[in-house]
């Protein structure tokens, strides 16, 4: 008996006022230009960062692409060549001439005691 008057009380259709569709839709503009001042700079917040997320993207976009683009292709067959022709310092110093990530990780690598790990 608790049981089935529980589960009426719950599942049980309340009625629900009408509204009209008008006052239940809040857009972005309506809230700018007819909320309070609080409204307001919460949706400037809202905007600012926004357009701040959208240019940090393309910023960081681009600029790993402009690294990816910077690497040479036959880097590895010119360090594997100086290397295999006994020049370790040339190698050391083509690296640093590359100032790539790759560059730089073979140098810091493998290079400061002259014995690489190929």
């Amino acid at each position: 008996m608790l049981l089935t008057e529980l589960t009426q009380i719950l599942f049980a259709q309340v009625a629900t006022p009408a509204v009209a569709a008008d006052d239940l839709e809040f857009s972005f503009w309506k809230i700018m230009f007819h909320g309070g001042a609080f409204a307001k700079i919460v949706m400037v917040t809202v905007l600012a960062l926004g357009v701040f997320s959208v240019y940090l993207f393309f910023e960081r976009f681009f600029f790993i692409k402009r690294l990816t683009s910077k690497t040479d292709s036959n880097f590895m067959d010119n360090i594997e060549d100086f290397i295999k022709e006994g020049k370790i310092e040339s190698a050391a110093d083509y690296c640093k001439r590359q100032n790539s990530p790759e560059g730089r990780i073979l140098e810091k690598g493998n290079f400061p005691f002259g014995a690489p790990c190929f």
